[in-house]
């Protein structure tokens, strides 16, 4: 029973060291990504494409559901510029393609991906959180004479 425990200790261990994030304390940050130039057929893009930008409080919950996260912003680039809530909250970004095709007929999503997934699509997962909510230690080791 004692290995057993220990296994599946280690076993933990070893799962959180492949999903652990960088947390990146910054109040701002740009969050860019690689162009979308096929379909999920590996088909050629044709149409208007854009990335929307979402921002949601670590963990993700409900993580292909935009509306349970908050729209950065909606961009033809491959990059925007975000600034970062000053609450306390460690916080993933989450990034999906729309392409509008048959001049505005028909509008497609990508499903959403999220910063703090480790994958291919983001090989080193990360998470932002503003520096102001991160507080020194109280001093130890205190004596009088």
């Amino acid at each position: 029973m004692k290995k057993f425990i220990i296994g599946l200790l280690l076993l933990a261990l070893v799962m959180c060291g492949l999903t652990a994030q960088t947390v990146y304390y910054t109040d701002q940050a740009t969050i860019s990504w690689d162009a979308v130039t096929e379909l999920t057929d590996d088909g050629p893009v044709v149409g208007v494409v854009e990335y929307e930008v979402y921002r949601t409080p670590y963990p993700v919950m409900d993580g292909q559901n935009p509306a349970a996260h908050t729209l950065e912003g909606t961009v033809s680039s491959t990059a925007l510029d975000v600034n970062l809530p000053n609450d306390g909250v460690s916080y993933a970004y989450g990034v999906r393609t729309k392409l509008t095709t048959d001049g505005g007929a028909t509008v497609l999503y990508s499903n959403l991906n999220w910063s703090d997934v480790n994958g291919l699509s983001t090989p080193d997962p990360f998470l932002y959180r503003h520096p102001a909510t991160v507080s020194p230690k109280a001093p130890q080791g205190l004596a009088g004479n």
